[in-house]
Formats: structure tokens, C-alpha cells, sequence
């Protein structure tokens, strides 16, 4: 093996190993530098960025308040028509839908059978229906009993009589059926029935 030697004086051989020392030193310095200053820069953008976001977040919450203030009237409108249909709604309480409750009674009579009255009764707790007539047969009472039963406007409903009789000549079961009437729902507008 060739060994090395320097022919150069140590002082000489020093300073170059010094000046060496200070190069790596000075390039380790140029990095941390350079870190330092990406990071402060990184910082910067990222700061500036915010900055912006939070003035347009400024300024479109600006805008959403004005709009509020413009719309303010309104909610006192909406607040003084909400009251008003709950007043009206308190009024009108809760009544049955008549012209299906008709309807639909009305589509439970026997073929051939005669009504003498039939009478609704309501009130805010409660209603009751009563109905007087004729038919051919008991057990077309019966059926019209089933009938009624199956209606979801009617509850507990009964033959109270029902007897066998002569009508204009003709036999005939005489029949009385009471029953009573749900609570209709909550009133509600016509507008709102469409929505």
C-alpha cells in the first residue's frame, strides 16, 4: 500500500482542513437557511391565503346580513299569517270530511232499502250518527252493519232495532243503527291541501 505524504507544511495543511471545516459548516448554515426562509415563505402564503378567505367569508356575511335586514318585514308577515291560520284553525277545530262521510254512507245501503232519517250529530269531542229505514231482509241489515263497521269516519257502530214489520204493504225489516263519528283532522286550507 502507497501512503500517503504531504510534503506541505502542517500550517498550511491546517488552514486547508480549516477552510474545509468552514465550507460544510457554511453549506449546513446555506440549508438550515434556506429551510428557514421556504418555511417563512410557506407561512406567508399560507397567512395571505387566510387572510383572503376570511375578508370573502367578511363580506359574504355582510351581504347575508343585508339580505336578512331586507327580509325581516316578511317574517314578521309570515308570523302574523301563521297566527291567524292557527286562530282560524282553532275556530274550525277538527271536522269530519262530510261530503265523504255522505258519500260513503250513502254507498252502504242495500239495493231496494228506504231511509225514513238519518242524522249527524258533532260536536268538538265527539259526534254520533243516526239512521232510520227499511230493507227487504235481515241480513241485508247485516251486510250494511259490516259496511258501516269498515268506515273510517264511523266508530262503535250498532243496530239498536230491527224488526220484522209491514211496509206500504210489503214485509220489511224495520232497523234503527247508531254509530259515532271520528274527529276530523286539524283544518286545513285549501291552499295547503294542494301542496
Amino acid at each position: 500500500m502507497v501512503e500517503h505524504i504531504s510534503l506541505l507544511p502542517p500550517e498550511i495543511k491546517d488552514a486547508r482542513q480549516l477552510q474545509q471545516k468552514l465550507k460544510k459548516i457554511l453549506l449546513v448554515l446555506l440549508i438550515i437557511f434556506l429551510i428557514v426562509a421556504l418555511a417563512v415563505l410557506f407561512f406567508f402564503v399560507s397567512s395571505f391565503l387566510v387572510r383572503q378567505e376570511l375578508n370573502s367569508l367578511q363580506a359574504e356575511k355582510e351581504m347575508v346580513e343585508q339580505q336578512a335586514k331586507e327580509l325581516v318585514e316578511y317574517e314578521e308577515l309570515y308570523n302574523n299569517l301563521t297566527a291567524k291560520r292557527n286562530l282560524v284553525g282553532q275556530a274550525m277545530g277538527t271536522i269530519p270530511n262530510w261530503s265523504v262521510l255522505l258519500k260513503d254512507t250513502a254507498g252502504v245501503l242495500p239495493a231496494g232499502s228506504w231511509l225514513q232519517d238519518i242524522t249527524f250529530v258533532y260536536s268538538e269531542e265527539d259526534g254520533s250518527m243516526t239512521m232510520r229505514g227499511w230493507v227487504y231482509t235481515h241480513s241485508g241489515v247485516a251486510a250494511m252493519l259490516e259496511k258501516l263497521d269498515s268506515l273510517e269516519q264511523l266508530a262503535e257502530v250498532q243496530c239498536r232495532t230491527s224488526n220484522d214489520t209491514d211496509f206500504e204493504g210489503q214485509e220489511a225489516v224495520q232497523f234503527q243503527v247508531e254509530s259515532g263519528i271520528m274527529t276530523g283532522p286539524p283544518f286545513v286550507t285549501a291552499e295547503e291541501e294542494g301542496e
